[in-house]
């Protein structure tokens, strides 16, 4: 699992993670080289890459690094960029550019999907059935389970390769493997770029809540796999008959 490290105050880092808590409080890496008054005076450049020598000593086996940037480093001009380009070291530096007044969570949300893009691996060929899904977020307390009833009921038909909350580096590196994306209300522009550059299809879909939800995204998604649904759509149907 990749670290997050803020380039930002104390109150990123505290609001980000009772953010997070509502999904996997068990499951958190996260840090933050917390900028004081006297770095915005004199620049925060220093301070960061003191926490990404620390983030290369301590968390060397994550594999990556997402650097968010926030408000005020973007507000006195760090070169984050620049210090992520010249910092040696064995794990992938990505930025993260999210400064509050820049935008709102759905926008944060993209430009963090997007950020993904370096570490995608073009694949010789697709895995037939396999899909990649955007939209499940870490925020739901009930994330997990979502995805596990997913999974039921896509059975042996359709594999999930990576569903971004709860995916590996290696996951993610794989995705353009998948036959198919599916956009859960977040992750069109990756799904975009990912079609132009690994020819990865992509389709937008309602998050499938209940019989009515689940039946349409089914038959959604049979479509654009040719796979046959009829058994599970049938027993949704019973299910809903009984209800």
């Amino acid at each position: 699992m990749p670290l997050i490290l803020q380039h930002s105050v104390v109150g990123c880092q505290w609001g980000s993670l009772a953010f997070r808590y509502a999904g996997k409080p068990y499951d958190v890496r996260q840090a933050s080289d917390v900028i004081y008054d006297e770095d915005v005076v004199n620049g925060g450049e220093k301070v960061l890459r003191k926490a990404l020598q620390e983030a290369e000593r301590i968390f060397a086996h994550c594999g990556a690094v997402f650097v968010v940037s926030g408000c005020v480093p973007n507000m006195i001009g760090d070169d984050v960029d620049g210090i992520l380009a010249t910092t040696e070291g064995s794990q992938k530096l990505l930025h993260v550019k999210a400064p509050g007044y820049a935008g709102n969570i759905d926008s944060g949300v993209e430009t963090a999907y997007l950020a993904l893009l370096p570490l995608l691996r073009a694949a010789e060929k697709k895995e037939a059935a396999t899909i990649n899904i955007f939209g499940i977020m870490n925020d739901d307390p009930y994330a997990d389970n979502d995805l596990e009833e997913l999974k039921k009921f896509l059975g042996s038909k359709v594999k999930i390769n990576c569903a971004l909350q709860d995916c590996s580096l290696r996951d993610i590196a794989a995705m353009p493997q998948a036959e198919l994306n599916i956009c859960f209300g977040y992750g069109e522009p990756l799904a975009k770029k990912m079609q132009e550059k690994f020819g990865v299809p992509y389709i937008n879909c309602a998050y499938p809540y209940g019989v009515a939800g689940m039946q349409k995204f089914l038959r959604k998604l049979g479509a654009a796999l040719k796979v046959d649904f009829a058994e599970e759509l049938s027993e949704l149907e019973t299910a809903a008959k009984k209800l």
